[in-house]
């Protein structure tokens, strides 16, 4: 498992550190939506490198279990497209 210096001050040296895939597998999502979160700061997370994300198990878990109203609070409602049948 990797550690780095500043998982230890948050959440400690045993901490799982999870890719953007193994987040998004959790969460059901695809692995571009959890970078785009991770971008975002909905999700804490680390960058590795330019392209790779570090997020911590423990962290990931407190995000699943945040209340349903406040994440959908911060999602834009669907664009609605009329479109005509001829």
């Amino acid at each position: 498992m990797i550690q780095w210096h500043f998982w230890r001050y948050n959440r400690g040296m045993n901490d799982e550190l999870l890719t953007a895939e193994q987040a998004a597998e959790r969460l059901q999502l695809h692995a571009d939506t959890v970078r785009r979160l991770l971008r975002e700061g909905e999700i804490p997370g680390r960058k590795v490198g330019k392209r790779q994300w570090r997020i911590s198990a423990a962290v990931l878990r407190e995000y699943i279990e945040k209340e349903p109203v406040e994440w959908a609070v911060k999602q834009k409602p669907p664009k609605m497209v009329k479109r005509t049948v001829r």
